[in-house]
């Protein structure tokens, strides 16, 4: 099942809760880029702090690779991540 998550402030929700690390999570996008449709799991988070840097979030590819997005890549114009949940 894919729960769609949401850009909130700071950081990115899936209804109520945050996302948090060993969370899986489906990356859509409307560009069909080579990360559409790839599956990513969170590693690592770098929080916020107000008015000097944004939520980070550190991702690992289904080839161990890893790479760190802003929290709003996750609900962007062109991005749209779900969490996957088995």
């Amino acid at each position: 099942m894919n729960i769609k998550t949401k850009f909130d402030g700071y950081i990115v929700k899936v209804g109520d809760r945050e996302i948090k690390v060993g969370d899986r999570v489906l990356m859509d996008n409307n560009k069909q880029t080579l990360g559409h449709g790839k599956i990513y799991e969170v590693v690592g988070i770098k929080e916020a702090i107000e008015n000097e840097h944004a939520a980070y979030y550190k991702l690992k590819r289904e080839d161990e690779t890893t790479l760190e997005v802003e929290a709003r890549w996750f609900d962007s114009s062109s991005n749209k991540t779900y969490l996957v949940e088995e």
